[in-house]
Order: C-alpha cells, then structure tokens, then sequence
C-alpha cells in the first residue's frame, strides 16, 4: 500500500513537498569515538591503511570526555562509546558504562541501554561491565573471525583467544547470577565472514554455545587495502559451495539456540527484511557520532570532510543536530536520494531501497 498519493510522493522526490519529519529534537543515540588506538593490528582493518599516518590513531582528552560526559542522562536511548580502535583502552572508558549504568537503574525505562564492540580481550580490566551485565541492560559485540587457534591469530593479530573465552565465561556468569538475560542483555558475536574462515564458522557456533553467546553476525569483507600483507577484496567472494554451507550454518546455529544474521550477503537469508532492522541510514534521524577533535558525524562509515556536520567544541550539539545542513540531508535522504554528506558513504547506492520503510518510520 503507498504512503501517501502519487501526486505528493513524485513531489517528495523533487524537493517540493515535505511532510513533517520526525527526527528527534536531539539525538537518542549517541556514539563516543573514545580512541582510534587498538591492541590488535588485524589485516582486514580500515587502520592499515592509515598506518603510516599516526596522527589519526589519537585518543579523546579530558577536555573533550567531560564534555560527553555531561551529554549522558536518561533521554537518550543507546550510550556507545567506541572510536574506531579498542575502546577499553582509554583510561576513562569506565566512567562512560559507571555514568550510563547508575541513570539506568534511576530510571522508570532503565534508559540509556549501554552498546559496545570491542575484540574482547580487555574486558577483565573493567569490572564496572561484569557489574552492569549482572543488573543493567548492555549489548556487547565481541570480534572475532575463528574459534581455532591458528586462525585466531591469522584474523586478530596480537589477540589472545584463551583471554577472550575467559572474558566471555566472565560475563556469562554474572548474567547468571543476576538472571540477567535476553532481551535485557544481548551478548553478540561480529565475525568478518571470507574464504578463509568458511570452514570455520561451525567451530565459532560451538564456541558461542559453550561461553553464553547470544547471537553471531557474519559480515562482508570490506578490505581496505591492496597490500599482500592485508585482506583484499576477493577475499570476501564466497563460491557458490561455500555460500551453501554457510545456510547450514545458520540451521546450526538455531538448534544450539544461537541466532545467525548475515550483513552483507542478503541471499544467505530467507528471512531478511528491511522492516525488522536497523537500517544504514537511519541514522541521520536519530544517532550522533562525536570524535575526539570534536567533529560530529551522524554514522560511522565515514568520517571525511564531506560527512562532517559540525563540531562541539565550536558550537553546541542541539544547535548542529538542528542545523540547516542537517535538515536538509534529511530532506534528501526521505526523497530517496543521497545527500551531500552521503558522498563518500558504501551505502548511498542503498538508499532508494531504503525509503518506503523510512517514510514509514519518519514521516509524521
């Protein structure tokens, strides 16, 4: 059924009719790049290509992390702090899940939900998380490629496979004994699906059911550089054989109880639906992404001069999230079409497929 007459969505396309768009007076969601330094050095990672140019690994100074502090209360619906590298690694990343975690228990919705992705391997320093796991709400998505050793280390250089199984027995336990659960907590896997780790993928559902895991996503290969030391695209392209055994796999995964999504490869699943997700470009409705120089995205696969928004530390957050710019992105977006912040963004070509269920979720 359409949304509206054709007369009014051919002039939506156009630019001359805008119904009421129901973006949020401030974001809901708010991510906090903590720092852009990693323990790992994974071949498939957007940091090798940046590797000779350190001064894009950096961390938020205190300036900037009292400033985001003060940005937490129980308006907002989801607090992330990540950044591109290993959040656990800054030295102030507890005060962000300590700050999150006392609104929650504060308030009558338990807001804000605490997310985080993080490779797993630093979890036992912060025992504000296995506190927040017992009695408050969290999402956490540990990376990973393989349950085996030897191809562990291949995927996640400098990472220790037996830490992260200890970590996750950790958390496992504390929701035990909060009974501290789905749907309140989701404890996920995110794995770089290639050629290379197809075999693998029944060893890592074993795995996930053995330490309490919840969900795993496999994702695309996006490489990032052509160097021989580093992932390259075709070693994301699945065979037709391996693809097949990749649909067993997600049969495999529901009768150990785990669920199995696929990003990337939505011929892997029959039951993929744009109405049941979170979609790409949702975001520019309702989620921030503020960095430690101060520059406001508003998602994360990008963060080039064209996708800059704003900065905090020059002007206020309500002030950027309402600006013209913004308003008019979002204009262009709900008309089915990219926006100038969209230029160097792999999903713009997404867009169009995107609009009838973003018309629904965001038009008054």
């Amino acid at each position: 059924m359409n949304l509206m007459p054709i007369v009014q969505r051919i002039l939506l396309y156009k630019g001359k009719f805008f119904p009421q768009i129901k973006a949020a007076p401030f974001p809901t969601r708010l991510h906090f790049a903590l720092t852009s330094v990693c323990n790992l050095s994974c071949p498939f990672c957007w940091r090798n290509r940046n590797i000779s140019n350190k001064k894009r690994f950096e961390s938020a100074p205190d300036k900037v992390i009292d400033q985001w502090l003060d940005l937490i209360n129980n308006d907002l619906d989801i607090v992330h702090p990540g950044g591109g590298g290993e959040p656990l690694l800054h030295p102030r990343f507890g005060e962000f899940i300590r700050k999150a975690f006392d609104i929650q228990k504060c308030s009558p919705k338990e807001k804000p939900e605490i997310h985080l992705v993080t490779n797993g391997t630093l979890i036992g320093k912060w025992p504000v998380l296995l506190e927040a796991f017992e009695t408050g709400r969290v999402q956490i998505a540990i990376s990973m490629e393989s349950a085996h050793l030897e191809r562990y280390k291949l995927f996640r250089v400098g990472g220790d496979l037996k830490i992260v199984e200890i970590n996750l027995w950790n958390i496992r336990k504390a929701r035990e004994r909060g009974n501290n659960l789905l749907p309140r907590t989701i404890v996920k896997i995110d794995s770089v699906l290639t050629r290379h780790n197809v075999r693998d993928a029944a060893g890592l559902i074993a795995f996930a059911s053995g330490t309490g895991v919840d969900k795993i996503t496999f994702k695309k290969l996006r490489s990032n550089s052509n160097s021989p030391q580093h992932f390259r695209h075709e070693d994301g392209v699945l065979t037709p054989s391996q693809l097949n055994h990749m649909i067993t796999i997600k049969e495999k995964g529901k009768d150990c109880g785990i669920a199995v999504n696929f990003s990337g490869f939505p011929d892997l699943d029959a039951d993929y639906t744009l109405e049941g997700i979170r979609l790409p470009c949702e975001d520019i409705f309702c989620s921030a992404r503020l960095h430690s120089n101060g520059n406001v995205y508003t998602c994360c696969p990008v963060v080039t001069d064209k996708a800059r928004v704003g900065n905090s530390l020059e002007e206020e957050l309500y002030d950027i999230w309402n600006s013209k710019k913004l308003i008019k992105a979002r204009k262009r977006i709900i008309s089915g079409r990219p926006a100038s912040i969209c230029t160097d963004c792999f999903h713009k070509n997404l867009i169009a497929m995107q609009t009838t269920v973003l018309r629904k979720r965001y038009l008054a």
